[in-house]
């Protein structure tokens, strides 16, 4: 599972500058949504949550796991070993935190553009 982030963070990394333009983007969808007279919500309003929240989230997963520690091998340490298994340990933690707020999202856009 860390190496499927990884290798996100890694195809993430160079277009990390389009995705902060993006959630700007986004912002001003935000914001003219709200700014419009309707009882209905916006499709605006709409579009720009959904857009700015899963750019946020790639460029969150992008930059958490650009830095995971290698694998344990058996030349190192004891206490090296305890070190590396506690950061690996920490970013598989990260790692499921981001999975479900995935679902998350992805079950919030399936209700928002349904209605």
């Amino acid at each position: 599972m860390l190496n499927f982030f990884y290798s996100l963070a890694q195809f993430v990394r160079p277009y990390r500058y389009w995705l902060i333009a993006l959630i700007g983007l986004f912002l001003v969808f935000v914001v003219i949504g709200v700014m419009e007279d309707s009882a209905r919500p916006s499709v605006y309003l709409t579009l720009g949550l959904a857009g700015m929240l899963w750019c946020g989230l790639l460029f969150a997963s992008g930059q958490l796991f650009l830095n995971v520690p290698p694998p344990v091998n058996s030349s190192m340490g004891f206490f090296a070993r305890i070190r590396r298994k506690l950061s690996r340990g920490f970013y598989y933690l990260l790692a499921l935190m981001m999975l479900i707020s995935t679902l998350m999202l992805l079950s919030t856009s399936f209700r928002l553009f349904s209605v």
